[in-house]
């Protein structure tokens, strides 16, 4: 049986840049790799102009949750340069 709970977590825009390892500006410019298939498994989408990278599953999780509580749309995806998942969104962090 699997268990699926709510957890709550204060969080603030300091604690979201600690989740990621990396980040910087995303959009046309990433067009070619884009194409190339180096995202995979979800939306990549140009209208974003910033992408964050996790090396974890975790981290990944709770900036998901952050971005959403505080209405930021955001699309994820799989890195198959460096294995990573990706957040590709309009925030920008602190």
């Amino acid at each position: 049986m699997k268990v699926q709970t709510k957890v709550t977590i204060e969080m603030n825009a300091e604690d979201f840049d600690m989740l990621s390892n990396c980040s910087m500006e995303f959009g046309r410019t990433w067009e070619d790799q884009v194409n190339a298939g180096r995202f995979q498994d979800g939306v990549v989408s140009h209208d974003y102009k910033h992408i964050y990278w996790f090396d974890n599953r975790l981290s990944l999780i709770m900036a998901e949750g952050y971005l959403n509580s505080i209405g930021i749309a955001f699309d994820r995806a799989f890195d198959t340069y460096t294995d990573q998942d990706v957040l590709m969104t309009n925030y920008v962090g602190a």
